[in-house]
C-alpha cells in the first residue's frame, strides 16, 4: 500500500471518530436538558406541596384557636353569671338578717325589752348567723371560681398540647416532603443516548479512505481499477 493510500485511509478514520464524538456530544447535552428540566420541575413541584402543607397546619392552628377560644368565653360567662349569682345571694342573706334584727327589735320593744341581755343575745346570734351565711356564700363562690380556673388552665394547657403536635407533625411532613423529592432527584440518571451510527463512522470512513486509496494508486495488493491512472500520476499530469 502506498503512503497517499494510508493517509487517505487515517483520513477517514479521523473524520468519522470526530463527527462521531459530535454527535455524542449533542446526545450528551440533551440528556443534561432532560435532566435541568427534571430538576426544574421537581423544584416546582417540591415549592407547592410545601406550601400547601404549611397552608393545611397554619389552617388547623386557626381552627384549634377559635376552638380554645369559645371554650375560654363560655368559661367566662359561666364566671360572671356566676360571680353575680353570688352578690345576689350574699344580699339576699343580708337583708334577711336585717329584716329579722328588726323584728327581733320590735319584739323586745313591745316586751319592754330593749337594752336588756336577751336583747344584746338576740341581736348578736342575728349578725352570727348572716355573717356565716355570707361566709358560705362567698365560700362556695370561690369554690365555683377554682373549679372554673382550673378548666381554664387546663384548656389553655390543651391549646398549647395541640399546637406543639401540630408544629411537630409540620415539621415531620415537612421534612418528608424534601426528603421524598431530593430521593427523585438522585434518581435522576439520564445518561447519552448512544447513537448507532457513531460507532460506525470511523470504520466506515476508513475503509473508504483505503478504498479510495486503492482505486487511485492501485497499491496495497497490486490491483488497483483496470485502466486507472496512479494517483501520483494525476497529480503529476495537472
Amino acid at each position: 500500500m502506498e503512503p497517499t493510500t494510508a493517509a487517505l485511509g487515517f483520513a477517514g478514520m479521523l473524520g468519522g471518530n470526530l463527527l462521531g464524538g459530535i454527535l455524542g456530544n449533542k446526545a450528551a447535552k440533551r440528556a443534561a436538558e432532560k435532566n435541568a428540566a427534571l430538576m426544574r420541575e421537581v423544584i416546582m413541584g417540591y415549592r407547592q406541596e410545601s406550601a400547601q402543607n404549611q397552608l393545611f397546619y397554619r389552617e388547623a392552628r386557626r381552627m384549634y384557636g377559635e376552638r380554645t377560644d369559645a371554650v375560654l368565653a363560655d368559661l367566662g360567662r359561666a364566671e360572671a353569671e356566676m360571680r353575680g349569682s353570688s352578690r345576689e345571694a350574699q344580699r339576699g342573706v343580708a337583708a334577711r338578717g336585717t329584716q329579722t334584727q328588726a323584728s327581733v327589735t320590735q319584739n323586745m320593744t313591745s316586751r319592754g325589752l330593749t337594752g336588756s341581755t336577751i336583747a344584746a343575745n338576740a341581736q348578736r346570734g342575728i349578725a352570727s348567723d348572716t355573717s356565716r351565711g355570707i361566709a358560705g356564700v362567698q365560700q362556695q363562690e370561690g369554690s365555683l371560681l377554682a373549679g372554673l380556673n382550673q378548666n381554664r388552665a387546663g384548656v389553655r394547657a390543651g391549646l398549647m398540647r395541640d399546637q406543639a403536635e401540630l408544629g411537630l407533625r409540620e415539621q415531620q411532613s415537612q421534612y418528608q416532603i424534601a426528603r421524598d423529592r431530593l430521593g427523585f432527584m438522585g434518581g435522576i440518571k439520564y445518561q447519552a443516548e448512544p447513537n448507532a451510527l457513531a460507532p460506525m463512522l470511523g470504520t466506515i470512513a476508513g475503509a473508504g479512505g483505503l478504498a479510495l486509496g486503492n482505486y487511485f494508486g492501485g497499491g496495497g495488493g497490486g490491483g488497483g481499477m483496470p485502466g486507472a491512472t496512479p494517483f501520483p500520476q494525476r497529480l503529476g499530469g495537472y
